[in-house]
């Protein structure tokens, strides 16, 4: 009886598989190849403006969207204290703590922490914080 079981089930599987081959038909190799090696070039595209040794404000947008948002804008309902937000924070000249809004003291907050805000130094890199201020320095 499990013989013919394993039988039929293998046969069934068979016919399956005959009727899935007859209907999808092979797929053109060149139209595949154009699109793998468009994707590719696309990336590496991505890559070299990411690589490229010049602070960005869209790049310093998309780490503040990734890390900074979060907090200073919209802060979580928990925080006992809600952050500053950040708009124009180089053209008002101080910081929310009361220190000179410079490239330096700003780095040094987000790579130090303050108060209740917590340190970056191992979540962001140089040309992470270069684009992050760039983009800081572009809000009005």
């Amino acid at each position: 009886m499990k013989d013919e079981d394993t039988r039929r089930r293998s046969e069934y599987q068979r016919m399956l598989n005959r009727h899935l081959l007859r209907k999808h038909k092979p797929v053109n190799t060149n139209l595949s190849r154009i699109v793998y090696y468009g994707c590719f070039l696309a990336t590496l595209a991505t890559l070299a403006f990411t690589w490229t040794g010049c602070a960005s404000e869209e790049r310093g947008q998309q780490v503040f969207l990734v890390n900074c948002a979060g907090c200073h804008q919209g802060a979580p309902s928990y925080l006992d204290k809600r952050p500053p937000h950040l708009d124009g924070l180089f053209q008002t000249g101080k910081l929310p703590s009361g220190a000179p809004a410079t490239n330096q003291q700003v780095r040094r907050t987000i790579v130090e922490g303050f108060r209740s805000m917590p340190a970056f130094h191992q979540r962001l890199n140089d040309q992470d914080l270069d684009d992050l201020i760039a983009y800081l320095h572009a809000w009005k």
